[in-house]
């Protein structure tokens, strides 16, 4: 089993107008775990669950289980750049709790070993495959990097990484076939260190 938490462009959110000008629709209460979401009623629900969470790790996650995905709800933002390992597309941020991005990554590329420095990154995986990487530092000091595990992430799983977890880097395994992600970092940040 993958190290998840269950053991553990071009649109941008402004004035309450998601994904490219539609209208929120009525936010379901976030403690029924039984409705699911749609990639607007997801979105909506962002910056409440990420400042009011009790235990942000989970919180998000079990937000993530409600959203329900649908290839039609996010082929609008998947834009793939055949000069480039992957793309990051933009799917909505508010500019201070969250970003929420589309990956689409080429066949057979992967990113390098980065960091998150903010609360973590959670990644639902939207079509094909992903493998994960992580490291860890060999000692505090040095910038030295060891493999700790090795995962496989399919549709619909998702995954959850923070620095106190270990670094990693993500790739698509399959020779032929692309694969995209969905990404949520909070809060927003503009560059993390990468080996």
């Amino acid at each position: 089993m993958a190290p998840l938490l269950d053991m553990i462009t071009n649109y941008a959110f402004s004035n309450n107008q998601l994904l490219a000008g539609s209208t929120p629709k009525q936010q379901p209460s976030l403690d029924d775990d039984k409705l699911t979401l749609t990639l607007e009623e997801f979105i909506c629900q962002l910056p409440q669950t990420l400042t009011d969470g009790q235990n942000l790790e989970t919180d998000v996650l079990q937000l993530f289980r409600r959203l329900d995905l649908k290839k039609e709800d996010w082929i609008q933002f998947a834009k793939f750049e055949p000069s480039q390992k992957y793309t990051r597309n933009l799917v909505s941020s508010d500019g201070k709790t969250y970003t929420l991005l589309l990956l689409c990554w080429n066949p057979d590329k992967a990113s390098p070993i980065h960091d998150h420095p903010c609360d973590g990154c959670w990644m639902k995986v939207c079509e094909g495959s992903v493998t994960e990487a992580r490291y860890s530092r060999t000692d505090a000091d040095a910038d030295e990097l060891v493999c700790t595990q090795d995962a496989t992430f399919y549709e619909g799983a998702i995954a959850y990484i923070a620095d106190w977890l270990g670094y990693h880097k993500i790739g698509n395994p399959s020779k032929s076939q692309p694969a995209v992600t969905l990404h949520l970092y909070s809060p927003p940040f503009d560059s993390c260190k990468i080996w």
